[in-house]
């Protein structure tokens, strides 16, 4: 990458958003992609990997709005289902031909997967364009994610662990949540409090109250 790329995708402060790595212009998201990979292995205090880079030009190619999985397409998408899309359609591709390490020695929890740079990366990013993203509230609001999400060592070894062999036919929707739901811990201007789903063991109230009588789950 140019010096001269590098210093214009910096000075951009939208460059790192689902916008700019869905967009038609490949080239300038292709350049986005591994600029924030260089700067997630520097700060994690990793050496440099091995990237195939046409694996990477087909994960690229692939975050298309047109073929966009969710009701409604890319246009009416939550940040979380875009996060959901990037973070499992990185792992279907997986163009990372090493796993993680901190200088020469094995991350114990981390380096046994062959997919954890994929986790760890695809993660980050994740993290970096969900700061700032809008939410569209049931009452026809937006509302800004203002603080981002974070996880503690023991629960992203375990992510990791979880990331394994995810595909967008199974796991699209279930990290759509996962990242939901990490960022309502963080911002509660973001999280739903009109409705709350709770399962009881008790089945003494007014059928009216229950969502689902049999189940004994109401709201």
């Amino acid at each position: 990458m140019s010096s001269e790329k590098k210093k214009s995708i910096e000075k951009n402060p939208t460059s790192y958003s689902f916008e700019s790595i869905y967009s038609e212009d490949k080239d300038n998201a292709y350049s986005i992609f591994l600029l924030h990979a260089q700067d997630f292995l520097e700060g994690f205090g990793a050496n440099s990997i091995s990237v195939d880079l046409n694996k990477l030009a087909t994960f690229i190619k692939s975050l298309e709005k047109k073929s966009f999985p969710a009701n409604g397409g890319y246009s009416k998408s939550s940040p979380f289902k875009k996060a959901a899309f990037f973070y499992v359609r990185l792992h279907e591709c997986n163009p990372f031909s090493e796993t993680i390490n901190c200088n020469g020695k094995e991350v114990n929890g981390v380096s046994e997967f062959d997919h954890s740079m994929a986790s760890l990366i695809g993660f980050s990013f994740v993290q970096r364009c969900l700061l700032g993203a809008t939410v569209l509230k049931n009452d026809g609001n937006n509302e800004i994610i203002k603080e981002p999400i974070a996880v503690s060592d023991h629960y992203l070894k375990d992510l990791i662990e979880a990331s394994r062999g995810i595909t967008m036919e199974k796991h699209f929707r279930t990290y759509s949540l996962l990242f939901e739901s990490l960022c309502y811990i963080k911002n509660s201007n973001i999280s739903y409090k009109d409705k709350e789903v709770k399962i009881e063991e008790k089945y003494e109230w007014e059928k009216s109250e229950r969502m689902y009588p049999g189940l004994g789950v109401f709201y």
